[in-house]
């Protein structure tokens, strides 16, 4: 069993050439976004983006609740210089294309005055805006959503470093400008700052797959005789799964509860139980525990033994896959040890009937959560030509092993045999 997003449909393979080239962006950043910029002799500010020119990777914000202007006149000569950087620049190229391309100017009679009044043209303003600052799209960074007072104290004394230096004539300005950004935002967009969450499973499936053994790599292979298995959904879900009966796949999220010791729903509450009572308990002498984290991981041992889960593998950031002999990234494979253990199969649909949505050509074991169905679309899903990395280098240098897990199944009976 593994992740899986195969597709079923097949389409004639696409030339090369033909594939489109995608460019990787330099800056996602959009007008009206609130960012962290760091204007000339003070540290980074919360700010409004202006202006976000992709091409050069360079982005305008404006201050919020900027500090008194005597402070912005480092930001104001700095501006300047950027300025003047900028029109010398603008007026080389220009130069460039006088000499090289006569024919070609920007007002396109190739006049050597036009050449010169293009480059005047370039961004001129009386004096720069001293609550404006100009930086490159590598230097900025989105406005995380502060949650917790804790949160805000600790990001106040991180930008500030007010035991290295003298803040008393910006620091109240700089929390103003904080709170400011802190109201208008609502989520976190740095990875550090996300969140575990939690899930409820929609249904479980219920199939003749007990073991993982028994379960094949990918479904729709056709080393499997074709096998069916039930999603039991929850009850309060039976307009949910209404006019799904039309289509012929449907994709499965799934959790690998078999390779996640704490997947299941009760290892989830017996983790919350655990680490609850370990925060409140106390030693046999009537003293609290110094280390209640381990204490909960001792106790979490002796669960995961009772349930059976004592040798399963966990997450790795790294694994070898069956048929290589290299690490390759998680990321990068169909591995179940993945760091939130969900797996995604594309399966037949055979009917619906109410709660129950029956399947086949599967790769589900029995008891396996589901956490959430989606309608098969053909017209996007399907992507025959898709190049599949190392796999099929692999493939083509002929150094792929066998699948020790395909000898093992050899004995069951469900096992399609050799032709």
């Amino acid at each position: 069993m593994s992740v899986s997003a195969s597709s079923p449909s097949q389409a004639p393979r696409e030339d090369t050439a033909t594939r489109k080239r995608h460019r990787v962006r330099s800056n996602y950043f959009l007008v009206g976004d609130l960012v962290w910029v760091r204007p000339a002799k003070l540290p980074y500010w919360p700010a409004e983006v202006l202006e976000s020119d992709e091409a050069t990777n360079r982005v305008r914000a404006r201050l919020l609740a900027p500090p008194p202007l005597p402070v912005l006149a480092a930001n104001v000569a700095e501006e300047r210089r950027r300025r003047e950087q900028q029109r010398k620049r603008q007026a080389a190229r220009c130069a460039k294309l006088e000499k090289d391309e006569p024919h070609h100017t920007p007002t396109g009679d190739g006049t050597a005055a036009d050449v010169s009044a293009a480059g005047a043209a370039v961004d001129v303003q009386a004096e720069p805006e001293p609550d404006v600052v100009t930086a490159s799209g590598t230097d900025v960074y989105f406005f995380d959503k502060l949650r917790t007072t804790a949160e805000l104290d600790a990001c106040l004394e991180d930008r500030l470093q007010r035991a290295k230096h003298d803040v008393a004539a910006y620091e109240a300005n700089f929390t103003q400008a904080v709170l400011q950004a802190n109201r208008r935002v609502r989520i976190p967009l740095s990875a550090g700052k996300l969140l575990p969450y939690e899930v409820c499973a929609v249904g479980i499936v219920h199939s003749l797959m007990r073991e993982h053994i028994a379960a094949p790599r990918q479904p729709n292979t056709g080393t499997f005789e074709p096998q069916t298995a039930l999603i039991r959904l929850r009850a309060g879900l039976e307009n949910a799964a209404r006019d799904l009966a039309g289509f012929e796949f449907i994709w499965v999220l799934f959790q690998f509860s078999f390779a996640a010791p704490m997947a299941s729903g009760e290892g989830q509450e017996s983790l919350r139980t655990l680490l609850g009572a370990s925060a409140t308990s106390e030693t046999e002498g009537g003293e609290a525990h110094s280390d209640p984290v381990a204490l909960a991981t001792s106790q979490l041992d002796v669960f995961r033994q009772r349930q059976g889960f004592d040798k399963a593998a966990g997450f790795k950031t790294m694994i070898v896959p069956p048929r290589d002999e290299e690490l390759r990234g998680v990321f990068a494979t169909r591995s179940p040890h993945r760091p939130n253990f969900i797996g995604l199969s594309c399966v037949r649909l055979v009917a619906v009937r109410g709660l129950d949505i029956h399947v086949a050509d599967h790769d589900l074991l029995h008891g396996t959560p589901v956490l959430d169905i989606k309608p098969y679309l053909p017209f996007c899903d399907a992507h025959p030509d898709a190049r599949a990395g190392w796999v099929e280098a692999l493939d083509a240098s002929g150094r792929g092993k066998g699948d020790h897990k395909y000898d093992k199944q050899a004995h069951l009976v469900h096992r399609v045999g050799p032709k």
